[in-house]
């Protein structure tokens, strides 16, 4: 009988400390939804200036997502040092794992990423070549510096997407949308991955990238997908978008990276985050093709990219796109 007492008092004290915890997360949240908003008013006005960039701002500017974060983020200032910033984009550099896991739960409402395929073989000499030799015509001399963490085997290469793609699921708001580029190997695979994070999956897009590697006797692999689902439920509203995109691979000085996607492709999909207040991630930036499509559409987004080189590519392209009013000009 005491041991039954016992326990049911450890149960009611721990009942008091969750419900202690709770009350304490909201009074925070209350608190930096005040301070956000007063900060929000301190900087309206002609002549206020941006404090990451020292460019005037206009007085109905969003404040830098980095900055919300620290603030929403259960009041731990453990939210990484963005490596660039402006009204709509933050971009992290890093590798994407030890950046998701600092950031807050629920403040994304899609994630659209193109990560390393982790494909061109099945066996461990084909896996270990170069990106270069991999993905690209033979024969061809890139100037683009080969990316890493492509390398994986089938099953190191689920457990490493379920591993970001489960952070990517608690960041995400409730009917919030994945879209996951993928080929032909690993489209199987992928599927399975995106279910086993937790992912309701809904159906696959394809990109007809139109000019492909020949094969003699057989069909092209002109084609490359996008695995898309959603958390929970989707709302039943918003466009209908297609389900197929028609875009040439980038070639010439628009491209940036050994395998870029074009930023019109990047676009329809960000579409699929229709709200004016919908946030965007990408925790595979590269050349930084998601986040440009973005700021191009007036949208927020966060990227997150591991190598030091293609994370200063993406920031400059995405300084170059220039703001108008309200809405950036299609540069890039």
């Amino acid at each position: 009988m005491k041991f039954l007492i016992a326990i049911m008092l450890t149960a009611l004290l721990n009942g008091c400390a969750t419900f202690k915890k709770i009350e304490n997360h909201y009074h925070c949240y209350e608190r930096s939804a005040i301070f956000i908003e007063n900060n929000t008013q301190s900087v309206s006005g002609s002549d206020a200036k941006d404090s990451l960039n020292g460019n005037e701002i206009e007085p109905s500017v969003e404040i830098p997502l980095s900055f919300l974060f620290r603030h929403l983020n259960h009041g731990r200032e453990t939210v990484p040092k963005p490596f660039y910033e402006d009204e709509l984009v933050t971009l992290y550099q890093g590798d994407c794992l030890a950046v998701l896991k600092d950031l807050p739960s629920d403040i994304v409402d899609a994630v659209i990423t193109d990560p390393p395929y982790c494909s061109g073989g099945t066996h461990a000499a084909d896996r270990s070549r170069s990106t270069k030799d991999k993905y690209l015509t033979s024969g061809i001399d890139s100037p683009f510096p080969n990316f890493g963490g492509d390398s994986k085997d089938q099953r190191a290469f689920q457990f490493w997407c379920l591993m970001w793609l489960s952070e990517c699921y608690r960041l995400t708001r409730d009917g919030g949308v994945l879209a996951q580029f993928t080929d032909w190997r690993q489209l199987p695979v992928t599927t399975d991955i995106v279910q086993g994070a937790d992912w309701t999956w809904k159906g696959v897009a394809v990109w007809n990238k139109k000019n492909s590697r020949p094969r003699k006797g057989g069909f092209r692999n002109q084609c490359e997908y996008v695995v898309w689902g959603s958390k929970g439920a989707l709302p039943v509203e918003g466009p209908c978008l297609s389900g197929c995109f028609d875009n040439a691979i980038v070639m010439g000085k628009k491209r940036l990276h050994q395998t870029q996607k074009p930023v019109e492709v990047m676009q329809a999909i960000c579409e699929v985050a229709w709200r004016e207040e919908s946030v965007i991630l990408d925790p595979f930036a590269g050349s930084g093709s998601t986040l440009a499509a973005a700021k191009r559409l007036g949208k927020r987004a966060i990227g997150i990219e591991r190598s030091p080189h293609y994370a200063e590519v993406a920031a400059e392209r995405l300084s170059n796109i220039r703001m108008e009013g309200e809405r950036p000009l299609a540069a890039n």
